[in-house]
């Protein structure tokens, strides 16, 4: 019996076996976790545990409840996309499943799908499962900045949309939308704004169904996961045009089923009350710990795009003449300090991505030291 060929083609990406082999590693440092080591908020957690107490833990609609959706439709409003309503918003299991609603919504086989690169892997995988091209455009010719002019020189007659995201995993930079106001009407855009509440120094983010013309053929889609600490809580949130979101929602009713109904109401009150304080120590925290990478970093004269967003930064090991896969497990096997190899994200097999989500500031120093006492 043979397996169906989009079945045979998908494979594990590189960063997950990575990480399936960085866990068998005892004592190993982690710069390679996309999650943070603080804990869900506690007004945020009480409200899990009320919905268990009242019994809320039966079906919500596949699109999810109502009083979240219009949360979230406030909160899209808020970040400038005014055309947000509980009519174009609808809530999932985490971003993850609301990109693949968005790709199976608009991606016909043989489309091209425009994805800047270095990009998060299953950007890329989607499309292709939905059998469509990916077309890489290359960030790193830019300073890691999306640039409109890259844009409109790899646009087709098959061109079919463009997935962005910013702040960017994994460089953590910040794109600046304005770039893209001439794209052509013909495209549609998929913005993954998962990380758009982690913001440093100057940081600013603007969504792009913000700018002038662009709500109408944009889906946005937001998590709870990184902005208030709920990745295991797994909701996502997502507007657009609402002759595609009512396709998305009728594509969550026959393949997904309803988010958790206990997060959903976790998720209510993290987007409705936005306390703020747990929040402000966490980008604090963050803060510190990146500085400290980036000194580090430009101590060595290792090369970097100076990320202002995520937990992330993509420094350039070229120097050491050596894969990013060899020098990511030379670390991981000698220095016991985990990143991630570069060419995960695309055809950047020079770089590492090195996470400062979930270490201490003293766990990061002794994974530094750890590095540099390897690459001596």
């Amino acid at each position: 019996m043979q397996l169906a060929n989009r079945a045979v083609m998908l494979q594990s990406s590189p960063l997950q076996e990575f990480f399936k082999k960085a866990k068998t590693v005892e004592g190993a440092i982690s710069l390679g976790v996309g999650e943070t080591d603080f804990q869900t908020p506690s007004y945020i957690k009480r409200a899990g545990l009320t919905a268990i107490r009242d019994n809320f833990t039966r079906y919500t609609p596949a699109s999810g409840m109502i009083d979240l959706r219009k949360a979230a439709a406030d909160d899209f409003i808020k970040g400038g996309i005014s055309s947000a309503s509980l009519g174009n918003t609808v809530i999932g299991p985490g971003a993850k499943p609301l990109i693949a609603a968005s790709l199976w919504a608009l991606c016909n086989s043989g489309d091209e799908i425009l994805i800047p690169g270095p990009y998060y892997p299953p950007f890329w995988d989607l499309v292709q499962d939905l059998g469509g091209k990916p077309v890489l455009i290359d960030t790193s010719q830019d300073e890691f900045i999306l640039k409109g002019q890259r844009i409109r020189n790899l646009v087709t007659s098959k061109t079919r949309g463009i997935i962005l995201n910013s702040p960017n995993n994994p460089t953590g930079m910040v794109w600046d939308f304005s770039e893209l106001k001439d794209l052509s009407e013909s495209l549609w855009i998929i913005s993954d704004e998962s990380y758009c509440n982690i913001l440093f120094s100057n940081g600013k983010y603007a969504s792009i169904a913000s700018l002038p013309g662009m709500a109408n053929r944009t889906i946005t889609i937001r998590s709870c996961s990184k902005s208030f600490v709920m990745t295991g809580w797994r909701i996502g949130y997502l507007t657009g045009p609402e002759e595609v979101v009512k396709k998305i929602q009728l594509y969550l009713e026959m393949a997904v089923g309803c988010p958790c109904s206990v997060s959903q109401k976790a998720a209510f009150v993290a987007l409705s009350e936005k306390k703020g304080r747990a929040e402000k120590a966490m980008l604090y925290a963050l803060d510190q710990r990146r500085k400290l990478l980036i000194s580090w970093l430009d101590e060595r004269n290792i090369p970097c795009p100076n990320p202002v967003g995520a937990f992330y930064i993509f420094p350039d090991f070229s120097r050491y003449k050596m894969t990013s896969l060899t020098l990511a497990n030379l670390l991981l096997e000698q220095a016991k300090v985990a990143a991630t190899p570069g060419i995960a994200f695309g055809p950047y097999d020079s770089f590492l991505r090195m996470s400062y989500a979930s270490v201490s500031m003293e766990q990061l120093q002794e994974a530094l030291d750890r590095i540099d006492k390897t690459l001596k």
